[in-house]
């Protein structure tokens, strides 16, 4: 989308709510996700990714709009708040991401960029608030309940945890001060965001995203140069830390998940759960790559078919006898069976298999998958054999 426009904002916003809404959609209603990329856990992580980036599209509308050069001390408090709700829900994302067990299914970029823009836009936030703070600091032509009101406003948009151990502003020279460690905090978010699009070499590659941390730090430089010139004002002490700072607290979105998709579905309805047909996650993983499904028929000979087979959703050849009907067949160890006579088994527990070949007398026709190559170290084995994954061979089923 043309996200210069007011209309082009607002179609992005609608994409990125209708994403989010199916994310958790896929969350609420599938259980059969094909590999940890579908888990619970990252489609969360989608869901909040996509608000965020709504989020952020409805602050730009917002930045869109000329009278917002033009707007008092609520308008700055808004803006504040507006930013502080992009970060947080960047940072949720983040956290989503940076989870141990969830890592090796994320692209790094996508963490780096999600923690560069919580900085990016707690930066803005502070920076925001400095304006509210420094911008509107003459009290001249105020009456003394409207220079209390304003303070409390700025002393309200601090997060609750934080206005409980902060008292409220009283005078001139504490609200300017308050301004100015708001702005140090600025300027060192706005540092930690760009190192991070620096020490990623994806996303050092796109030049706008770097032209637009690089301008909207060199507006709070250029404010931090503006105070240091001014006479009147007596600059604090220099704050060490970001944790120094109180953390301003976000408003109330006003986007959410889209539900449309809901709208086609009564309280009555089931979902199809169309993973389920992908098989189980254990071994039909996005982390893992196999060829397609293969047919072969085995004949048996006096000693059977020549093949044993093991564990249960999914049962898979754990053994081939040397010579025997499924060797000259191409049957191979840990080959995943597919089908038997046409009857689907990747959920079939051991014994239904067992039972299918008992049923199909001298010749069985099996249709089988074979794994040719793991991207990924962390895709879960096949279980070994136990009470619950037992170990049987076709030529003792048929026996009976």
């Amino acid at each position: 989308q043309d996200r210069s426009t007011a209309g082009g904002v607002d179609c992005a916003i609608e994409e990125f709510e209708a994403a989010s809404g199916t994310f958790i959609h896929l969350n609420e209603k599938f259980y059969n996700a094909p590999s940890p990329d579908m888990s619970p856990h990252v489609l969360q992580m989608l869901s909040t990714l996509m608000l965020a980036q709504a989020q952020e599209c409805m602050f730009e509308k917002r930045s869109l709009d000329a009278e917002v050069l033009e707007g008092g001390v609520e308008l700055a408090i808004e803006l504040a708040q507006d930013t502080a709700l992009v970060a947080s829900l960047y940072e949720k994302a983040f956290d989503f991401m940076d989870d141990a067990h969830f890592r090796g299914y994320i692209p790094k970029s996508w963490a780096n960029l999600s923690r560069a823009k919580d900085f990016h836009f707690r930066a803005l936030s502070h920076y925001y608030a400095a304006a509210a703070h420094l911008d509107f600091a003459d009290e001249t032509g105020l009456a003394d309940v409207d220079i209390a009101d304003m303070r409390d406003q700025l002393h309200n948009m601090l997060e609750t945890s934080v206005r409980s151990q902060m008292r409220p502003i009283l005078s001139l020279q504490e609200q300017v001060e308050r301004g100015v460690v708001h702005l140090q905090v600025s300027m060192m978010l706005h540092r930690d965001g760009q190192r991070i699009l620096r020490n990623d070499p994806e996303l050092k590659k796109l030049e706008t995203l770097v032209q637009v941390f690089a301008q909207d730090e060199q507006m709070a430089v250029a404010k931090d140069v503006e105070l240091r010139e001014d006479p009147s004002i007596e600059m604090p002490q220099p704050i060490t830390a970001v944790s120094e700072a109180p953390r301003i607290h976000g408003r109330a979105p006003r986007i959410a998940a889209s539900t449309v998709i809901e709208t086609s579905l009564t309280a009555s309805e089931e979902s199809e759960d169309f993973f389920k047909n992908l098989g189980p996650m254990s071994l039909f993983n996005s982390a893992n790559d196999w060829n397609a499904p293969r047919m072969v028929q085995l004949t048996r000979n006096m000693q059977g078919f020549g093949f044993a087979i093991r564990g249960n959703a999914p049962v898979l050849i754990c053994s081939v006898d040397k010579g025997s009907p499924a060797q000259v067949a191409g049957v191979l160890c840990d080959d995943v069976v597919v089908a038997v006579n046409g009857v689907e088994t990747l959920w079939s527990t051991h014994a239904h298999i067992v039972e299918l070949v008992k049923q199909s007398g001298e010749t069985v026709h099996l249709q089988l998958a074979t794994f040719t190559r793991v991207r990924r170290s962390n895709v879960l084995p096949p279980k070994e054999p136990s009470p619950t994954h037992p170990v049987s061979t076709v030529a003792d089923a048929m026996q009976y």
